[in-house]
């Protein structure tokens, strides 16, 4: 991605730099009234995508790959548990009795 025509390079082509992206990612969260727009920072947006990606069920190894790590210590930091994902996950596992521990019908002795 390159920056838009400038005094210095009239035709634009010139790289982004991280302070740029900065400056306009703070912007557009005050325009989105986001509560503390200057606390936001580029590493942000990594954090959310991978957040999306563990509450979509995206698996880990895809998401690894797509934010660029060779280590999963790294992604740890980002992949994060949603409580209503993980109640609906536990709700997909059976946990059948087993036979030795069934509750054995009441036997009616009347």
């Amino acid at each position: 991605m390159t920056a838009p025509p400038c005094i210095k390079y009239r035709n634009g082509g010139a790289p982004i730099n991280d302070r740029t992206i900065l400056k306009h990612l703070k912007a557009l969260c005050g325009k989105c009234k986001f509560p503390d727009p200057d606390s936001f920072k580029t590493h942000s947006l990594r954090h959310a995508f991978c957040s999306m990606c563990a509450r979509n069920n995206v698996s880990y190894k895809y998401a690894l790959e797509w934010m660029g790590h060779s280590n999963s210590e790294i992604l740890d930091l980002y992949y994060r548990m949603f409580d209503d994902t993980a109640e609906m996950a536990i709700k997909t596992i059976s946990y059948p009795i087993p036979a030795a521990i069934r509750p054995i019908a009441a036997v009616n002795t009347a």
